[in-house]
């Protein structure tokens, strides 16, 4: 199932449509409270992962940035360590920091 979701929110993210992420409650005009957590974490680990150019996500956590709920996603790319902001509501990038 995990493979299934990465697809198609990588398929969105690489379609420049990261404003609609999630999708899903999108598409079926569901709340944003009915997208389970890990599509959540997903969603946010796509977004961080395209942010820096790639790697893999090994940690995630919810915290706040500037007043804004964020996920901190911390990204492994080739031995750099990233911290990536993703806004919890819009999955939008707001601040990229290297670690």
């Amino acid at each position: 199932m995990r493979k299934k979701m990465h697809f198609a929110a990588a398929l969105m993210l690489t379609s420049g449509l990261t404003a609609m992420l999630p999708a899903a409650a999108h598409a079926a005009n569901l709340s944003p409270a009915s997208i389970s957590l890990s599509e959540r974490i997903l969603f946010a680990d796509l977004a961080a992962e395209k942010a820096v150019g790639g790697g893999h996500p090994v940690a995630i956590t919810r915290t706040r940035l500037n007043g804004i709920d964020v996920w901190r996603v911390s990204i492994d790319r080739q031995g750099q360590y990233w911290w990536v902001f993703v806004d919890t509501h819009s999955y939008r990038v707001l601040k990229t920091v290297r670690i």
